[in-house]
């Protein structure tokens, strides 16, 4: 699995009067993935409602669920694990002194939410529900999914070598949709190509925070000089 998270790169605190809090972050990365493979799915049906129209050949419910569902899967494989984090992080309390020795318990990643709160139990109760369906569903699908090809992946008494060779050409794996794109792409890959995205994003979330902070009088970097200019220039009349 590859750490992906949408979350970060975008600035959201910008977009909310109070701030981007963990809940809505956690509705965020939840909701999201279903979300998008509900609209695949919706597109993939009435495509194939249509061919039927038409008198195509149509295929099977399970043959239309397929598809969807491994574009779904590969979603997981880039964000699953920073949707598990953040399922997670959403039950860690930390306790501290209140100002007359009272102890006070709050949420790790948010200090505005008390442990002892209706708010923190909303939270912990829709994560639950999210674990079984994230950090325990998606592995197990996947699972028993791949154990009906278990012959194929990794079938007994050959060479690593000689398995990925046969892969590469066996034709059920390369026309079974949650196979297709392991098989022709290399996850080595694919993880350089996030690491690069994920170092361009955070350049650029980097240069939009030091845009956002710069001051009137300061002439530390070209972007806050480029700044002050636009804000020092008169608006049309």
């Amino acid at each position: 699995f590859i750490a992906l998270d949408v979350v970060q790169w975008l600035p959201l605190n910008c977009a909310y009067e109070d701030g981007f809090s963990s809940w809505d972050a956690l509705l965020t990365v939840t909701l999201m993935p279903i979300g998008g493979f509900f609209m695949v799915l919706g597109a993939t049906v009435t495509h194939e409602l249509s061919k039927r129209r038409r008198g195509h050949l149509a295929r099977t419910p399970k043959e239309v669920l397929e598809k969807p569902l491994a574009r779904f899967m590969m979603c997981m494989l880039l964000i699953l694990p920073t949707v598990s984090q953040r399922i997670c992080n959403s039950f860690r309390c930390t306790t501290y002194s209140g100002g007359n020795g009272q102890l006070v318990s709050l949420l790790s990643i948010d200090l505005r939410v008390d442990c002892c709160s209706g708010h923190y139990n909303q939270i912990t109760t829709y994560g639950t529900v999210m674990i079984f369906v994230y950090p325990v569903g998606v592995p197990l699908i996947l699972y028993f999914w791949l154990y009906g090809y278990r012959h194929r992946l990794d079938p007994e008494g050959q060479v690593a070598e000689d398995v990925k060779e046969a892969r590469r050409t066996d034709e059920v794996l390369l026309d079974a949709p949650v196979t297709k794109l392991a098989v022709r792409l290399r996850i080595s890959d694919l993880s350089a190509n996030i690491q690069i995205l994920n170092f361009y994003f955070d350049r650029r979330r980097s240069g939009l925070r030091d845009l956002i902070q710069c001051q009137p009088d300061d002439q530390s970097n070209n972007a806050c000089n480029l700044t002050n200019r636009i804000r020092s220039s008169p608006l049309p009349e």
